[in-house]
């Protein structure tokens, strides 16, 4: 295993997450996932700010030739960082 510092930018929203269906884009999975886990991304996203990310549950990602990396572990993870850096990604405001 390597670890590696990614700018959230880098970081893309798998828009084939195993545990929801699949969609066309990181817009429509961003809002899949608030969708059916938006209370969980949000007291993720909340801990997140206040206490970093947890060292012990590492992001499993590969690069896909575009510098971009796509998460195989912690898609909530990367969606709660997203919204964080960029809270106009949800389109629900309550999120």
């Amino acid at each position: 295993m390597i670890k590696k510092y990614i700018s959230v930018s880098k970081l893309l929203v798998n828009p084939e997450n195993p545990r929801f269906e699949r969609v066309k884009n990181q817009r429509q999975a961003i809002d899949l996932m608030l969708s059916k886990a938006g209370n969980t991304i949000l007291n993720l996203g909340k801990d997140i700010a206040q206490h970093g990310l947890n060292p012990s549950k590492s992001l499993m990602v590969v690069e896909t030739g575009k510098e971009h990396y796509l998460p195989l572990e912690g898609n909530r993870r990367v969606v709660a960082l997203k919204l964080l850096d960029n809270p106009d990604l949800a389109t629900n405001k309550k999120y």
